[in-house]
C-alpha cells in the first residue's frame, strides 16, 4: 500500500466516540463526525439514543455521497459498529443500521504504510506528540476533547497524505541521542527515502 491508493481528504469524514470504560459499562458519551474540517458533535443529554440517531443518520448520509469513514479501531465488538448497535438496541429495544462501507482502519494503515514500530505505543498520543497536535489522552476530561481527538485523527491522515508527518521514537525513549541529546524526528518522505535506500 502508498498513499496514492489513499482517498483523498475531500474524499473522507471522520468518525469517533466517546464512551464509558470497557470494564464499567456501555454508555456512550459523545459522538463525532468530520469532513473537510467542520465537526458535527452529538451529546448524550438529553438523549442517548436520539444521539446514537443522529450519528447514524450522519453517517449514512455521508456513506451515500461516496464519501469513505476512517476510524480509530473501532473494528472490535466492544468499541464500534457491534457496541454502537447494541448500545441503541438495550436503550429502545429496537434495531439500528449503521455501516463504514470501504472503511479505513487508521492504525492498521499506517502500519500497513510505516511499518509496526512507526511510533510507540499508545500511538495516537503519540503521533499527537510528534506532530504538536492537541489530543492527548490526558485531555480525556475536558469538554472539548472529543472534537480535539477526531481532529487529531483528520491532522494525522492530512499530514500523511501531504508526507509531512513525523514518526520516530518519543524524545525520553531514544535509545542512540545525539550530543545534544535529542533526535530529530523523520517525516514520512525520510521514512520513504530510507527504505528506498535499503531496498
Amino acid at each position: 500500500m502508498t498513499t496514492t491508493n489513499l482517498p483523498t481528504y475531500d474524499k473522507v469524514f471522520f468518525v469517533h466516540y466517546q464512551c464509558q470504560h470497557f470494564d464499567l459499562g456501555e454508555q456512550i458519551f459523545s459522538m463525532c463526525v468530520e469532513h473537510n474540517n467542520k465537526i458535527k458533535q452529538f451529546d448524550c443529554e438529553p438523549c442517548e439514543a436520539s444521539m446514537i440517531e443522529q450519528y447514524c443518520e450522519l453517517v449514512t448520509s455521508y456513506c451515500k455521497q461516496g464519501l469513505t469513514p476512517i476510524h480509530w479501531n473501532q473494528n472490535a465488538k466492544y468499541y464500534g459498529i457491534d457496541h454502537i448497535c447494541h448500545r441503541y438496541k438495550t436503550l429502545t429495544g429496537r434495531e439500528i443500521t449503521l455501516e463504514y462501507p470501504n472503511e479505513i482502519d487508521l492504525p492498521s494503515t499506517l502500519i500497513d504504510l510505516l511499518g509496526d514500530d512507526y511510533v510507540p505505543h499508545p500511538r495516537l498520543d503519540s503521533l499527537a506528540t510528534l506532530n504538536n497536535i492537541k489530543g492527548h489522552s490526558s485531555e480525556y476530561e475536558s469538554r472539548t476533547y472529543p472534537t480535539q481527538r477526531i481532529m487529531l485523527m483528520a491532522k494525522v491522515y492530512h499530514k500523511l497524505l501531504n508526507s509531512k508527518l513525523k514518526i520516530g521514537a518519543l524524545p525520553q525513549t531514544i535509545d542512540a541521542p545525539k550530543a545534544d541529546g535529542t533526535k530529530p524526528t523523520k517525516s514520512f518522505y525520510d521514512f520513504l527515502l530510507h527504505a528506498d535506500k535499503v531496498a
